[in-house]
């Protein structure tokens, strides 16, 4: 439950926050399958919620096109961005394999960690 209780403390601050940089505040709300976030948050009803059906390219989808939506400009096409994820998770499974780790190893790397390799590639 931290996820509805933070999205609270954000539409609070949203609404009656006094500094008014709060109140432009842009949320972009993720749910697996659709209308599973009113089981938990029945009052957002004015959202719309993104559903993205579990599968992780629709997630990539979603918040790729919310940026376009929240008025980013210059945001590759989602296909990009997905094939570009898969060559760095590529990159990340053969260094770490090449280290001793196993997949399972890899996918529960610590955020350090993983943020290190990421300042590496970039």
């Amino acid at each position: 439950l931290n996820m509805p209780f933070e999205l609270g403390i954000d539409l609070g601050a949203k609404m009656f926050h006094p500094n008014k940089k709060y109140r432009t505040k842009k949320f972009l709300i993720l749910e697996g399958e659709k209308f599973s976030v009113q089981k938990a948050l029945s009052d957002l009803s004015f959202a719309d919620c993104k559903n993205h059906g579990n599968r992780a390219e629709q997630l990539v989808t979603n918040v790729r096109n919310w940026f376009v939506e929240t008025g980013v400009v210059d945001v590759p096409p989602p296909s990009k961005v997905w094939d570009d994820y898969n060559v760095f998770y590529a990159q990340l499974c053969l260094r770490k394999m090449k280290e001793g780790f196993k997949k399972k190893d890899i996918d529960q790397l610590p955020i350090p960690e993983f943020l290190r390799f990421i300042e590496e590639v970039i």
